[in-house]
């Protein structure tokens, strides 16, 4: 994707509606959720959703933490 760099990817244990129900979250696609710097590609694997970040600026290190953070949160709350 065009000006988008590769961040990270990582399992999440919930479902694309999750992720595209985040605040500011803007689906534009399905499969694809954007939130602020960062675009993220989602991948329904057996049992797991994938999702794929890739970011246009901004902290990448803040960024990593803030999926991280994210992940588990939406574990918790399942």
């Amino acid at each position: 994707m065009p000006g988008w760099t590769g961040l990270r990817s990582l399992p999440f244990d919930c479902t694309p509606a999750h992720l595209a129900a985040l605040p500011g979250a803007v689906q534009p696609q399905p499969g694809i959720v954007l939130t602020g710097d960062l675009c993220l590609v989602l991948q329904q694997k057996p049992g797991r959703l994938m999702v794929y970040a890739l970011t246009k600026g901004g902290d990448p290190v803040a960024q990593s933490r803030w999926l991280k953070a994210l992940r588990l949160s939406l574990e918790v709350s399942q």
